[in-house]
């Protein structure tokens, strides 16, 4: 799954400036219960001209 992940990060979702994971979450404070979330991240844009 993780190497899904990489390659729709590189391939779609890093030329649009964004990067997604998956995190584990807990559900409640007992901990007894873990959802998964869809984390985006907003990459920094690379400048386009630098100047001298």
């Amino acid at each position: 799954m993780e190497k899904t992940l990489d390659h729709e990060n590189q391939v779609l979702y890093n030329k649009l400036g964004l990067h997604w994971r998956l995190a584990r979450r807990p559900v409640d404070l007992s901990y007894s219960m873990t959802e998964y979330v869809l984390l985006l991240e907003m990459l920094p844009k690379a400048p386009l001209l630098l100047p001298d």
